[in-house]
């Protein structure tokens, strides 16, 4: 038993103590990028990965449900957007997911920490300060990502989205309205809007946007088909920024 999960762990090291590799964008666009200057009227989120440890394995990100690529050690995406409600999520053993509200004319960071999994590595999204994000992206390069900036839009401007039935609809908001009141939010949240934020086999993933007495505020919600008929239905609020 002890050689098993000594050769386990052995595995497991191995994989994070490699070397991936990430298609890169050219040197210009990221000398560009280090000048941490955001386009007119837009906000700049850089999502960078420093570390080497857990090289060998690449992480999936993705930004309102779209996938940017994959990041490798000591590389970052840079994205120019418009201003608004943004869900970042990495795609490891686990999904880490991070919303945040970016305003014009700002530089944001997140950080991609790489941890010990089980089979692979994990993840962890977390915002850090303008001082601390640069620091990392000056360690980084930059990673050709496969969405443009114009591909992506603020979760708090998209049309409904949601797969949902009109009644469904309903149903998951007088969920989240329960779960609004306990936390000192409205008892009766207006829904924004709605976006895709992937699969888990049969259940369907959303990020929802409601409004909570004048707060905006993201929940995840999961509809899965019930085997009895209909949709069995999950919802939680994601951490604000």
């Amino acid at each position: 038993m002890k050689h098993i999960i000594g050769v386990f762990t052995a595995a497991v090291i191995l994989q994070l103590t490699g070397c991936a590799s990430v298609p890169m964008a050219p040197i210009d666009q990221d000398t560009k990028a280090k000048e941490f200057s955001p386009a007119p009227n837009k906000a700049s989120l850089y999502i960078y990965r420093n570390e080497s440890f857990g090289a060998a394995i690449s992480f999936k990100v993705s930004v309102n449900g779209k996938a940017l690529g994959q990041t490798a050690a000591k590389t970052y995406f840079r994205l120019n957007v418009m201003p608004g409600i943004y869900s970042i999520e990495s795609h490891a053993e686990n999904v880490s997911t991070l919303p945040l509200t970016l305003e014009a004319g700002k530089n944001y960071f997140v950080w991609q920490e790489v941890k010990m999994g089980f089979m692979m590595g994990r993840s962890l999204l977390q915002q850090v300060d303008e001082n601390t994000g640069r620091a990392g992206v000056m360690q980084s390069m930059l990673i050709a990502s496969s969405v443009s900036d114009s591909d992506l839009t603020p979760l708090d401007t998209q049309t409904s989205g949601t797969v949902a039935s009109a009644k469904l609809q309903s149903d998951v908001m007088g969920m989240i309205g329960i779960l609004e009141s306990a936390q000192g939010g409205s008892k009766q949240p207006i829904f924004v809007s709605a976006s895709g934020a992937g699969k888990l086999g049969a259940t369907v993933i959303e990020h929802w946007i409601v409004d909570s007495n004048g707060k905006k505020v993201v929940y995840e919600v999961k509809l899965t088909p019930s085997p009895r008929g209909g949709t069995d239905y999950r919802a939680g609020r994601l951490p604000s920024q």
